[in-house]
């Protein structure tokens, strides 16, 4: 449970941290550690040796009959239920990353409207841009 949290924090955390990644960062390591969890479901699903089989075999449990199927299944759920969480924070850092970029606009803006520059230049500069369009398809 500890490493997942130490693992996740970086990535979805919103306490703040001595070094934030940026967006895209977040998303890459979230893909790269994704196959991992992949791997492993497909390699015990894909054994054909039981991973532990002295050790299960000593326990005697009665609800076992068949180790290498217990093994299979457990893979297989290791799998499913491993990309369901994955899948999750994906769209919670697609979300973050948006959020991160209408901040980022609305400080832009501002820094725009602090500097001097009014709607009345940028409907000049909006203006010269429409009549170069109109040039360029009247030539058409």
């Amino acid at each position: 449970l500890l490493a997942g949290y130490l693992f996740f924090w970086p990535l979805i955390g919103v306490d703040p941290a001595p070094r934030r990644l940026m967006p895209l960062g977040r998303l890459g390591i979230m893909f790269l550690s994704m196959p991992f969890h992949a791997f492993f479901g497909v390699i015990l699903m894909s054994s054909q040796t039981v991973i532990g089989e002295q050790f299960y075999a000593q326990l005697r449990l009665p609800w076992v009959t068949d180790l290498l199927t217990d093994q299979r299944l457990g893979g297989g759920i290791a799998w499913g239920f491993g990309e369901i969480p994955a899948l999750i924070v994906l769209v919670a850092l697609m979300v973050q990353w948006a959020q991160a970029d209408e901040r980022e606009a609305q400080r832009a803006e501002r820094r725009a409207r602090r500097a001097g520059d009014t709607d009345e230049e940028l409907a000049a500069y909006n203006a010269m841009l429409a009549r170069m369009a109109g040039k360029t398809n009247d030539a058409q």
